[in-house]
C-alpha cells in the first residue's frame, strides 16, 4: 500500500516513519503518532517516538507518500468511497473523529492530494493555574497525572469516557479502543446486538454545562455524559487547506514540482499524498485572567476615591 515516502526533503523507507496503530477505523498506517497505551489499562503510557517536526516550509519538505489503493482487491467496502481516508490529529491523541480535533479528508486514486496545514497554539499564564478547574473551566496536561500520566487532553478524556460507557452497557470493549482486555473482554460477534443498540448514544455528547435541561430529556438518555472532561488550557489546533489535481499533470508535466520523488514509478491507479506546512509563521494565543488581583484592588480604590 505504501509505495514510496519522503520526509524533510529526503526519500526514506516507509517502514521507518510509519507504524500500525489502532484507530476507530481499525488498524491504520500512522505517521508521527507517539502515544503508547500501556498493557495494564487505558491510561496513556510513555511516548514511543520523538515528535517529528518540519523545519523547512514547503511541500517538498513535508510528508509525501505514494499510495496504491489496490482497487482490484475491493470486495466489500465499509464506506461509499474508493481510496483512502486521511485522519490528521495531534501526535498524543487517539484517532477518534467523534472525540474532537481530528481532521478527516479523502484521497482518491489517480490524484495528487495536498493538505496545507496551519496551526494555532494556545498557552496559559501561570495565573490561570492558580484557579481550580471548575473556576477556570479547563485542564492542564498534568492536572490528572494519576489517570492520564501527564498526557491529559480533552480528546483522550472523551475516548476514555466512551470506552467506559461501552464497558458498562455491553460488558465488553471494542478491540480498537485503547484499553486492556484484563478489565473487560474484547467484544465479539455475540456483542454486536448490544453495540448496535447503543451506537447512536456513543456518537453524541450531552452538554456538561447545561443549566436548564427542559427539552433535553431524550438527549440526556441517548447521549454520553462526560462531566469529568474539561477543555484543554493549552493546545495546538490544526487546520488544513485541501486541494487536488490529476496525478498525470504532476507526474508528466511538472516533474520539478515533485523533484525526483516519482522517478521510476508506474503511477496508474496510484495516489500521491502531501501534508506540509507552507510557512514558518503561525498564530499564538494566550489564555489569561480577565483581571489580576492588583488590577481589581486598583479599580476598587479608584472608584471609592
Amino acid at each position: 500500500m505504501l509505495i514510496r515516502c519522503s520526509w524533510s526533503g529526503d526519500i526514506v523507507d516507509c517502514d521507518k516513519i510509519f507504524s500500525v496503530q489502532r484507530t476507530v477505523r481499525g488498524y491504520c498506517c500512522a505517521f508521527n503518532h507517539i502515544l503508547r497505551y500501556d498493557s495494564t489499562g487505558s491510561r496513556p503510557g510513555r511516548t514511543i517516538y520523538t515528535v517529528k517536526r518540519q523545519h523547512e516550509p514547503g511541500q517538498l519538505y513535508g510528508l509525501n507518500v505514494v499510495l496504491d489503493s489496490m482497487v482490484d482487491d475491493y470486495t466489500y467496502r465499509l464506506f461509499n468511497m474508493i481510496g483512502f481516508e486521511v485522519l490528521i490529529f495531534d501526535p498524543t491523541h487517539f484517532a477518534d473523529p467523534t472525540g474532537g480535533r481530528v481532521i478527516q479528508r479523502i484521497a482518491q486514486p489517480d490524484h495528487a492530494v495536498f493538505f496545507e496545514i496551519k496551526s494555532i497554539k494556545q498557552i496559559a499564564t501561570t495565573e490561570v493555574r492558580k484557579y481550580p478547574p471548575k473556576t477556570r473551566q479547563c485542564l492542564f496536561h498534568n492536572d490528572i497525572e494519576k489517570e492520564f500520566n501527564e498526557l491529559y487532553s480533552y480528546s483522550t478524556c472523551i475516548v476514555k469516557c466512551r470506552a467506559r460507557t461501552v464497558e458498562s452497557l455491553c460488558k465488553c470493549t471494542p478491540f480498537f479502543f485503547p484499553t486492556s482486555s484484563s478489565r473487560r473482554p474484547i467484544c465479539t460477534l455475540d456483542d454486536l446486538k448490544c453495540l448496535n443498540k447503543y451506537k447512536e448514544k456513543l456518537f453524541y455528547l450531552y452538554p456538561k454545562d447545561a443549566v436548564n435541561t427542559e427539552g433535553l430529556e431524550s438527549e440526556l438518555q441517548d447521549a454520553l455524559y462526560c462531566g469529568e472532561c474539561f477543555p484543554d488550557c493549552e493546545l495546538t489546533q490544526h487546520f488544513t487547506k485541501h486541494f487536488k489535481i490529476p496525478l498525470s499533470y504532476v507526474s508528466n508535466k511538472n516533474k520539478e514540482f515533485t523533484s525526483n520523488f516519482l522517478d521510476g514509478l508506474n503511477m496508474t491507479g496510484k495516489c500521491m499524498l502531501s501534508i506540509y506546512q507552507a510557512t514558518t509563521d503561525g498564530v499564538l494565543n494566550r489564555l489569561d485572567t480577565v483581571f489580576y488581583w492588583f488590577e481589581i484592588v486598583s479599580k476598587y480604590f479608584t472608584e471609592t476615591l
